[in-house]
């Protein structure tokens, strides 16, 4: 299963792709701005990238994939336009044309996700990877316990109890633990999200991490 982080200026063909890749067992998350995108990104937590180019403002979906490509190095870029949209050659791993269809999208996920089976052992360990780690966090001088449920070197994605309420905090410190020792680690917050069971999820990229959390990190990916 793999997480696809999914850009569509447009509200009603992004919730189609949406509903597309998750039809396929896949997990998604929209955003139709650019901005929020970037910020998703740079927690390291996505393993595919769809940009569907909007015909009125092409240039900066290009520009958009440029940034993607610098911060997710080798992951696989899916690029969707109109058939008579000009553009220019782009680090993408497929071009599809409008309009969208299972069965292209399906083909194209299945090679995507071949690619990141393959790609080197240095690289999946830079990737994301499904966890279940307990995690302390605080925000706004409030210390809660949480869940990890996806990480990264870079990033988290972290489940807190049902129901909380944080009011869209700008950055965290995460505290987990590995045997006896423990890892802290400075976050800013990229993105949130409610869950349909109450579960407020937090996107967080890591700040400063020094070498001996980088190497906490590479241990409990490594596990």
């Amino acid at each position: 299963m793999a997480n696809v982080l999914l850009v569509d200026a447009r509200e009603t063909s992004g919730y189609l792709a949406l509903s597309l890749v998750r039809g396929l067992r896949h997990r998604g998350s929209l955003s139709t701005c650019r901005a929020e995108a970037l910020r998703k990104a740079q927690t390291g937590l996505f393993d595919i990238v769809y940009v569907d180019v909007d015909s009125a403002d092409p240039v900066s979906d290009i520009r958009l994939i440029r940034e993607v490509d610098v911060l997710m190095p080798g992951a696989p870029i899916v690029r969707v336009a109109d058939p008579d949209l000009d553009l220019p050659a782009q680090p993408i791993f497929a071009h599809l044309h409008r309009p969208l269809t299972f069965e292209s999208l399906t083909h194209c996920l299945r090679q995507a996700t071949a690619r990141l089976a393959h790609l080197s052992l240095e690289r999946r360990h830079a990737g994301r990877k499904d966890v279940d780690v307990a995690v302390r966090i605080e925000v706004r001088s409030r210390r809660l316990l949480a869940r990890a449920i996806n990480l990264s070197l870079r990033g988290a994605l972290v489940e807190l109890p049902a129901f909380e309420i944080l009011d869209e905090p700008k950055g965290c410190s995460l505290d987990f633990r590995l045997g006896r020792r423990r890892i802290h680690l400075e976050a800013a917050v990229r993105y949130s999200r409610i869950q349909g069971n109450g579960c407020p999820q937090l996107g967080v990229s890591f700040t400063g991490v020094g070498s001996d959390e980088l190497e906490g990190l590479r241990k409990i990916l490594a596990a």
